[in-house]
């Protein structure tokens, strides 16, 4: 009777033991996703480096920000009022570090390796997060500058609801009425549905691409497979469902700014790795080769001809290719 207590005690994570609240710990903190009516990035990053890419996404985001703004000049935090000793100072650094008020971007937990989200506190509507994110990615593309060493692909995501199709086609109507606007003036354009979903099997991929289809009138809007010039990306994590709209997604290297600031800098390893030798390795055996054979030749007529006809600068030659 102990034992089969004992058993259950530690299935459910009990007991007193550093195993069992490291076990509830867990538990507790399983069910953390992406906050429903929220907006804001969701990062892929370097695994075990939440945190640091969590300070690294918002120093970004919080850049490219104030650009759309056009701060360009921010204000700067007032030092001037310093605590008195150490212990208030790092009491007042302790209290900011967990308020979030007067925070454009917060940083929230998903508890998926990898993977971190940066939510908007932004007063204003624009810039949105594809706007952010966007800018950054042209940004990238032209400097090939990359923005941070844990930091890879930066999602935007425009609402979040519940992972219900119903849910989803109510959020994407509202998402994208702004994106696909109607009228006599709108030109046409083509667009495409990109469906992911990590920890989750609620939905199937045909029924969630169907229903954001659904939402974009057509025409003067048509669906394109290959390279659309606007793609709607559909996030699905555990029970709740991200949804935004990105123009030449494709062109931005799916918005990885670590992938987009190598792109055109690997030449030099591509060359590498076709097993092309350098022209002067080359050269010098084809040297090599052709002396062989002049030697060979010249063997034949005689070994004072032979003698004669070996340039004088055979031995060079030949040690060169072997260096080589």
């Amino acid at each position: 009777m102990s034992e089969k207590g004992g058993q259950k005690r530690r299935q459910e994570g009990g007991g007193g033991g550093a195993a069992g609240k490291k076990s509830k710990y867990f538990q507790a903190n399983s069910k953390a996703t992406l906050p429903v009516g929220s907006r804001g990035v969701l990062v892929s990053c370097i695994g075990g480096k939440e945190q640091y890419a969590a300070k690294d996404s918002i120093r970004i985001l919080t850049e490219y920000y104030e650009r759309l703004k056009g701060s360009a000049d921010p204000a700067a935090p007032d030092t001037s009022a310093k605590p008195a000793d150490i212990s208030s100072a790092i009491a007042d650094e302790v209290a900011e570090l967990q308020s979030n008020k007067g925070k454009l971007f917060v940083y929230h937990r998903v508890n998926v390796f990898g993977l971190i989200y940066i939510g908007f506190q932004t007063p204003d509507v624009h810039p949105t997060p594809s706007e952010v994110v966007q800018a950054a990615a042209q940004d990238v593309l032209k400097t090939k500058q990359c923005l941070s060493k844990v930091c890879m692909r930066f999602m935007p995501i425009e609402g979040v609801c519940y992972a219900g199709l119903e849910d989803i086609s109510k959020l994407g109507k509202k998402v994208l009425a702004e994106h696909f606007p109607t009228g006599e003036d709108v030109s046409q354009t083509t667009f495409g549905v990109l469906y992911e979903h990590r920890a989750s099997d609620l939905l199937k991929r045909m029924d969630v691409i169907n229903t954001m289809v659904d939402c974009v009138p057509q025409p003067p809007y048509k669906v394109e497979l290959n390279n659309p010039k606007k793609t709607i990306l559909v996030e699905v994590m555990k029970a709740t469902a991200a949804i935004s709209v990105v123009e030449d997604y494709k062109l931005l290297g799916k918005l990885n700014l670590r992938e987009l600031s190598m792109i055109g800098d690997d030449a030099g390893a591509k060359g590498k790795s076709t097993g092309s030798k350098p022209p002067d390795t080359e050269a010098s055996v084809d040297a090599t080769k052709a002396i062989s054979a002049e030697l060979a030749q010249s063997a034949s007529s005689g070994p004072t001809e032979a003698a004669s006809s070996v340039p004088q600068n055979t031995s060079i030659i030949a040690s060169e290719a072997q260096e080589t």
